[in-house]
């Protein structure tokens, strides 16, 4: 198979044809060339109104839902899904039915990768069942091939756990994701406490449940002398507090959900379930701050946070509706419609591709002749409309549903 990409700037911090417009030529799985103009013929040509290629980029937050919830996502359409949206690779998450938790759960992921068009891993659970109260085999499901260990979006209450599971995991490079909530404060909140809340009679969740779970966490790792994780923040005090860490020597990193960085809780003001999410859409204030900690650097990496719904989970009342967003088809195009007059395209790549492959430890590919091809190919400038039909997805519970979005994934080569 040849695939031959016409007039790409590519972009790739690491490559001598770095921001430079080229023709590349895939062959056999390599990059068998890279010229001004070149002109063999291949069996496909990709070419658009303003093509961009880079290494592959890889989401660390999404849930596939196999084994146990096949009806939402399988291994399968996950990875169909994750490849429309751009990614050569996927972190999964491990609330799965059974929980990610044994080697043979985490060998399941693994021999079924080998049939998907992407390469999926996934996380292990930090925590026994969930439950926080115990950790799990930490270094086998490390030795299985677990790329981290996360209880996904249930936080870890017991402080005792996480400092006792930063020491374990210290001691052979293990990493430790966790979710920055305290649920006594916020225990059936459904959106971000503000102006909306009160409009909208909906019980909310504070900014403070994060901040605070933040805070303790940070003390933890600096007592620890451990790295640590955050997944998803949400609010203006968290980078704030994440920043100050970093710059005390704290061996912290974050990333944020895509949503978070469009839409703020305004959004949830006509009742559309689409938007309940975890975390919640957060103030306007906190969106621009988020939106700022990505190109400070505060913020490592940028997350699809993909949670997909089935219909009956969705199309209900708000208050029982199913938190999440089918999101990792649309990631990409989201950023390039309402994100790239603020984040820039060399920031994007450096959060959503470079960043998730050095903190968890995975080769970066090389845009460079006689290298395996791993490539994401958009048109930053094509228009498309998001509808059932065009997502692979099991579930459609996006807010983008019959909108026109910028930006499109033309091809992701793995």
């Amino acid at each position: 198979m040849s695939l031959l990409i016409k007039k790409a700037t590519i972009v790739d911090s690491k490559s001598p044809f770095n921001g430079m417009e080229m023709d590349i030529l895939v062959e056999r799985k390599k990059i068998s060339q890279i010229a001004k103009n070149i002109t063999v013929e291949a069996k496909n040509t990709i070419e658009g109104q303003r093509v961009v290629v880079s290494a592959g980029w890889m989401d660390v937050h999404a849930e596939f839902n196999d084994p146990g919830n096949e009806h939402k996502e399988d291994l399968n359409s996950g990875a169909k899904a994750a490849k429309n949206g751009g990614y050569s690779s996927v972190l999964i998450s491990a609330n799965t039915l059974p929980i990610i938790q044994t080697k043979a759960h985490v060998n399941y992921v693994a021999i079924n990768n080998a049939n998907l068009p992407i390469d999926v891993k996934s996380f292990a659970a930090l925590s026994e069942d969930l439950k926080g109260q115990n950790f799990t085999e930490l270094y086998d499901l490390h030795l299985a091939g677990a790329l981290g260990f996360s209880d996904g979006s249930l936080p870890i209450s017991n402080p005792d756990l996480i400092k006792r599971a930063l020491l374990y995991a210290k001691s052979f490079g293990g990493k430790i994701v966790v979710y920055p909530s305290d649920k006594r404060i916020s225990p059936k909140g459904v959106m971000h406490e503000g102006t909306s809340s009160t409009k909208l009679g909906l019980k909310a969740d504070p900014s403070l449940s994060e901040e605070i779970m933040v805070a303790r966490d940070l003390a933890i790792a600096e007592y620890c002398d451990a790295p640590i994780h955050f997944k998803t923040i949400s609010s203006a005090k968290s980078v704030a507090q994440i920043k100050k860490a970093k710059k005390k020597g704290i061996q912290v990193t974050c990333d944020v959900a895509i949503a978070n960085l469009i839409w703020n809780d305004s959004a949830l003001e006509e009742f559309d379930s689409n938007f309940k999410v975890i975390p919640p859409l957060r103030s306007e204030a906190d969106r621009k701050a988020l939106i700022k900690g990505v190109n400070s650097g505060t913020i490592d990496m940028v997350v699809s946070n993909h949670q997909p719904q089935n219909i009956e989970e969705k199309q209900c009342e708000f208050d029982i509706a199913g938190f999440g967003q089918s999101s990792i088809e649309t990631c990409f195009s989201l950023y390039q419609t309402h994100l790239s007059d603020v984040i820039s395209f060399e920031k994007w790549v450096e959060v959503i591709c470079e960043n998730p492959r050095a903190i968890f430890d995975q080769e970066l590919p090389a845009i460079q002749e006689q290298e395996t091809a791993n490539l994401t190919i958009v048109d930053t400038m094509l228009e498309w409309t998001v509808t059932p039909k065009s997502l692979a997805s099991k579930s459609k519970n996006t807010p983008t549903l019959n909108t026109k979005l910028t930006g499109k994934v033309l091809d992701v080569i793995c």
